[in-house]
């Protein structure tokens, strides 16, 4: 679906989302440091992705070149509480057919899928380990699990 998006600003923004579990409005919110993609404002705070899951995904999705949407008065937006809205409305305009917020879902998965501790995957995230644990691990598959178990015995 990244590559139905003509709009480069759009396509950052879903695959920053897909690669590191941003929340909508967080993506707009990001800058690159040494050690990985800061998130400056956002829900839960700023905090530091140091992972993308996957990490090819960094240089195939071209995010070290930050480029936003053209929107106006971006911060007025996501005080307003607007912004997810208006990510949601570009989502339907480029036919992908699942929510923003599927993208961070589906990062929280893998970072279970990856043999992450809780504690790691939700400092990832922006929530607590309770959080993650709850929301996350019940989409975990017993195929997932006796290979994330198979990794940690064949180390």
């Amino acid at each position: 679906y990244w590559r139905n998006i003509r709009s480069p600003g759009w396509r950052w923004i879903y695959g920053a989302m897909a690669a590191f579990g941003l929340r909508d409005h967080e993506a707009f919110f990001c800058e690159w440091r040494d050690d990985g993609l800061f998130v400056l404002k956002g829900k839960t705070g700023q905090r530091l992705v140091f992972e993308a899951l996957y990490p090819e995904w960094v240089d195939e999705f071209n995010l070290r070149e930050i480029r936003l949407p053209n929107l106006q008065d971006v911060d007025r937006i996501y005080e307003e509480g607007e912004l997810g809205d208006r990510v949601a409305r570009q989502f339907r305009r480029y036919k992908i057919p699942f929510q923003p917020y599927d993208l961070r879902h589906a990062f929280g998965i893998r970072t279970v899928a990856f043999g992450y501790q809780p504690t790691t995957a939700a400092a990832l995230m922006g929530h607590s380990p309770d959080i993650h644990l709850r929301r996350y691990h019940k989409h975990v598959s017993l195929k997932q699990n006796k290979e994330a178990s198979q990794r940690l015995m064949n180390r």
